[in-house]
């Protein structure tokens, strides 16, 4: 590059094409904390492709390799906590991510690790407590579940549990099964985290309804026509997308709202794919 910026031998019109192209640090950046998945459907391939769609920089740190289809997880490897922390480390080094969402952990050592790694991040934090596979495969390990709880729970700004995810950690927290969702809801606040986002993509009826909850304000309910559509990796996008939003400045409320929608475009153009086969 010449003084100015400009390219040896760049025409006008490469160099005006190349201007246009916001630099990294113009841009809004998330961190995204998570696992591989070989399929491409969930994991860190769905956060990049949700953050790319929001015209946001996602750093990663992965924390586990996954082996798996859509219709079972094989083989699952935690990456070591040290290189999982200097992974952190470095993409925070810079002041220029915005928000972070952590995703699949793993096991009990990752998640204070991670826990640890975020102590002095002053940014919205979402964190979607990945448990399961849809599959069916346990991706986090019981004490990795109680430490999650203890450790990151109290630094969310926003915790984004499915319903059977919702029922795993109020139980932890002692909430009987048969507590109605608010009940469950509100023992994930009163045990500090900031706001639940309840994903209703697990329930019945014609609507699909996430609620959102936060101290000292009633439940918000969001919904929207539910779809017959089937797409893994929408949890994941949900999360990200949430993150994405908080980045560019949107409040907790209207980021979910804007997720919600654009996760329902991505089951939407499912549904019409299936129509079409």
């Amino acid at each position: 590059m010449t003084e100015g910026g400009a390219s040896p031998g760049a025409t006008p019109e490469t160099q005006k094409a190349t201007d246009a192209v916001p630099s990294r640090a113009a841009r809004p950046a998330i961190l995204v904390i998570a696992g591989t998945d070989s399929s491409g459907g969930a994991g860190l391939a769905a956060d990049i492709r949700t953050a790319s769609a929001h015209d946001v920089d996602a750093r990663l740190a992965v924390t586990a390799v996954t082996a798996q289809t859509d219709g079972k997880v094989g083989r699952v490897d935690v990456m070591p906590p040290a290189l999982v922390a200097e992974q952190i480390a470095m993409a925070l080094e810079d002041g220029h991510v915005a928000a972070v969402k952590i995703g699949m952990l793993g096991n009990e050592p990752i998640v204070a690790t991670v826990a640890d790694a975020l102590a002095r991040f002053d940014g919205p934090i979402v964190l979607d407590p990945v448990i399961a596979a849809s599959s069916g495969g346990l991706l986090l390990s019981e004490s990795g579940i109680a430490t999650l709880i203890e450790r990151l729970l109290p630094n969310t700004r926003l915790v984004t549990p499915n319903l059977p995810e919702l029922a795993i950690l109020s139980a932890r927290l002692g909430v009987p099964a048969g507590a109605d969702t608010d009940g469950k809801a509100d023992a994930l606040l009163d045990a500090g985290a900031r706001a639940v986002l309840v994903k209703g993509g697990h329930g019945e009826g014609r609507d699909a309804v996430d609620i959102l909850y936060r101290p000292d304000r009633p439940p918000l309910r969001l919904a929207s026509p539910r779809l017959v559509a089937t797409l893994r990796g929408t949890g994941c996008a949900l999360a990200t997308a949430i993150a994405c939003r908080l980045a560019c400045g949107d409040t907790a409320e209207d980021a979910c709202r804007r997720a919600k929608a654009f996760v329902r475009r991505l089951l939407r153009d499912r549904a019409d794919l299936t129509k079409s086969e």
